[in-house]
């Protein structure tokens, strides 16, 4: 089976400002903007890159 993604986008405040999914079953993925704010570690900065580049090459909806 194809993992179904939805990637949920955060503010600095820790407020939703994006909701991106497919159209099927999916699996939730937080890009928290409060991480990046502060100098969060490489491994969650490559994480919300490849959230990042997830949401330019598919073509995901924005459900908020």
């Amino acid at each position: 089976m194809i993992d179904k993604n939805i990637i949920v986008e955060l503010d600095d405040d820790g407020f939703v400002t994006s909701v991106w999914c497919p159209d099927e079953t999916y699996v939730v993925n937080v890009l928290d903007r409060r991480d990046q704010a502060n100098n969060a570690l490489l491994e969650i900065e490559n994480y919300y890159k490849s959230l990042e580049e997830e949401i330019e090459k598919s073509n995901m909806k924005n459900c908020f």
